[in-house]
């Protein structure tokens, strides 16, 4: 039963085939709806299964035993990214049917989409270090080319400056993995968590701590690695921008839990002061560039950095309850921000506009998209009783109990300044009179009046769904935060899965070579 984990990559990579070779539109847009339908039912079988038998499920490719052969492994934390993931692929999905362009869909738009979308899964069942690299590499070049599809100039330039800082992101994380490997002698997971225990001069691993903390900060848009982001997430189609905005960046974040958190925890204590320094630094630039943004999807991008200051923050501190309250937030931001990227192309298709200044009326326009715009917006900004409060209030909670009460302090101010910036796009958007202007000659994306009546009504649907689990997440808070508990639990114990993963190996060979021949000799 553990092979079927191997679904989330085999039907992206499927799919991304059957949709470069199918023979028309229609055909092309069945198999990919039919894929991601697909793979969302997959990722739902493998969580249930994981939170049913309370178990690791793990494959190893070729029958080669872990740690010398590729190991896949799916514990809760993979298992609840790849169902979030699966979740928002298939809105994006359906979103992007009717908002992307025949010619950019006849130029790949949905093989790229599913290639990305197989890096990304990758990401979250791989039990390789190195194999986190090449899903990485994968999700680059896959999420470059959707940026750069129309070949435009707005969009050449912010890809440009995507692929050059993240292939710099590459460059330090590849080299971090040749030195870890030097150091630890091995690239699996599990047995580099049990091999770096043992080292007694820890020194090496402070250093390749702070490589990955590097590498993975740029990925995730954390300051001062964050430029690249607002200068490229608007850039491209909005169905696009939903996918990038929702998943890319917790990626990174799911990067630093995977090494920091549960390869090397004890070099947290020593770069927790650079930790929690990059957290307050990139909440107050994230929402302070929000605040001076005039179009509303760069003002999505940049809040996008002020919330991954928040997930840092919890995972900084450095305990069970930060770890638990940053998972729950992670996990909220996912869906709502993918929500509100998703009703930003939506406004922009209405006024034929990017610029907020030349929006507005919108309430009595498209009552409906208004007022799950108005929910989202409230979710972001942390209003109870939705989902974004009591992820925030579990992080404020996070923050008093490690005794951190200035970052505490930094992260209410910041929730304070979002609910500004999401104020201002909601008066400027659809609260205010409608104003008369200029068309924007780059508006072509969603044109409503192209439209049938079921594609109104169906391209508002993913936005319904999203914004109904934010406030199901608020309404069962506790719940939702019980389940991030014990994925942060799984997390710090990694006893459970070291075993899963290893197996019999520790026994049989742990004992005779426990370290690679340069620490054999620094431990003499």
């Amino acid at each position: 039963m553990d092979r079927f984990i191997v679904l989330p990559l085999l039907i992206p990579l499927t799919t991304a085939i059957l949709a470069m070779i199918a023979p028309g539109r229609v055909p092309r847009r069945w198999v990919v709806r039919t894929a991601l339908t697909l793979n969302l039912a997959a990722a739902l079988w493998i969580f249930a299964t994981i939170l049913r038998d309370n178990t690791v499920l793990v494959t190893n490719a070729g029958a080669w035993p872990a740690p010398y052969g590729i190991t896949l492994a799916v514990d809760e934390l993979s298992a609840l990214m790849l169902t979030i993931t699966a979740v928002l692929a298939l809105g994006v999905g359906i979103f992007g049917d009717i908002t992307i362009d025949i010619t950019r869909e006849r130029f790949g738009f949905l093989p790229i989409l599913n290639f990305m979308l197989m890096g990304i899964n990758l990401a979250f069942i791989t039990g390789d270090i190195f194999n986190l690299y090449v899903a990485f590499e994968v999700m680059l070049t896959g999420s470059f080319g959707l940026l750069v599809l129309g070949d435009r100039d707005n969009q050449i330039k912010g890809g440009i400056k995507y692929m050059i800082i993240n292939l710099m992101s590459s460059t330090i994380f590849l080299l971090a993995i040749g030195l870890t490997y030097g150091v630890l002698g091995t690239l699996n997971m599990a047995h580099l968590a049990e091999r770096a225990a043992d080292v007694e001069s820890p020194g090496i691993l402070t250093i390749l701590a702070a490589m990955y903390l590097v590498g993975f900060s740029i990925k995730a848009a954390a300051v001062p690695f964050f430029f690249w982001l607002p200068a490229s997430y608007h850039t491209p189609p909005a169905a696009v921008t939903a996918i990038f905005g929702g998943i890319l960046t917790k990626v990174g974040i799911y990067g630093m839990l995977r090494v920091h958190v549960f390869i090397f925890p004890n070099e947290m204590q020593h770069l927790q002061w650079l930790w929690l320094l990059m957290a307050g630094a990139t909440m107050l630039v994230g929402v302070t560039g929000a605040l001076y943004q005039r179009e509303i999807r760069r003002v999505f991008s940049f809040l996008i950095i002020s919330h991954v200051g928040y997930i840092m923050m919890g995972i900084g501190f450095d305990s069970r309850v930060g770890l638990a309250a940053a998972i729950f937030y992670m996990a909220h931001h996912m869906i709502v921000k993918t929500a509100l990227f998703m009703m930003a192309g939506i406004l922009e298709g209405i006024h034929k506009a990017k610029d907020l200044h030349r929006m507005g009326g919108t309430v009595n326009r498209a009552p409906v998209l208004s007022v799950l715009f108005f929910i989202a917006a409230m979710a972001l900004s942390g209003i109870p009783p939705l989902s974004g409060f009591f992820a925030k209030f579990a992080l404020l909670s996070a923050a008093f109990s490690a005794e951190q009460y200035i970052l505490g302090g930094i992260s209410l101010i910041v929730s304070l300044l979002t609910i500004i910036a999401v104020y201002r796009v909601w008066h400027e958007g659809f609260w205010k009179p409608a104003v008369d202007h200029i068309l924007d000659p780059f508006i072509e994306e969603i044109v409503l009046e192209r439209l049938d009546n079921v594609q109104r009504r169906l391209i508002v649907a993913p936005s319904v769904v999203l914004v109904g689990l934010a406030i199901g997440m608020g309404l069962f808070a506790n719940a939702s935060y019980e389940l991030a508990d014990r994925i942060a639990g799984q997390l710090l114990d990694r006893t459970r899965y070291v075993d899963a993963v290893l197996g019999d190996y520790q026994e049989e060979f742990e004992a005779e070579n426990t370290l690679p021949p340069t620490f054999q000799v620094g431990r003499e």
